[in-house]
């Protein structure tokens, strides 16, 4: 029990009467009756005085706290963004270098398809099903190296042979 609690109950009684002793050993005698009910209401104003003092501390104090608060979330969602940005660009490269390594991949796998059809065409190309020749055929393209010939629509009366143009069809 604090020192105010136990004054504060010495007060309720009607008449008390009690010593404090001060510190180069006096004593002081204290005596309380109904007369001294102003003491009391004095310690409870101060009391009271004393609670406001402490409560709008507490609310300055969680004020701060609160801002402190804001500031901390603030902090976390610029470093979570921060973290987020580079995750998100990690994974960006990530997946374009993935995406490279598909494409050449499925390139790769493309010729050597090609390839296979290319040899199964030339020594054995009775062995092909009609799955693989269609395929064969849908990726045949001409050759960047292959002289572009005209066309019998052209109405041009040059014709090939081995390559070279002759006139009129004149070997």
């Amino acid at each position: 029990m604090t020192e105010a609690e136990k004054l504060l109950q010495k007060l309720d009684k009607r008449s008390a009467s009690w010593q404090v002793w001060i510190d180069d050993g006096e004593a002081i005698d204290i005596t309380y009756s109904v007369d001294n009910m102003k003491v009391k209401q004095k310690i409870d104003c101060e009391a009271a005085a004393l609670i406001r003092s402490q409560e709008a501390k507490i609310e300055r104090m969680a004020e701060a706290l609160r801002e402190a608060n804001i500031l901390l979330h603030q902090y976390e969602t610029a470093e979570w963004a921060k973290l987020f940005k580079q995750a998100a660009a990690d994974l960006s490269a990530d997946v374009t270098r993935l995406g490279q390594e598909l494409a050449a991949a499925v390139a790769r796998e493309a010729a050597k398809q090609a390839k296979i059809d290319a040899l199964m065409l030339e020594y054995c190309p009775d062995e092909m099903t009609q799955e693989q020749l269609a395929e064969w055929a849908a990726h045949q393209k001409p050759s960047p190296d292959q002289p572009e010939f005209p066309s019998a629509a052209d109405g041009d009366a040059t014709r090939w042979r081995h390559g070279e143009p002759t006139e009129g069809g004149k070997s």
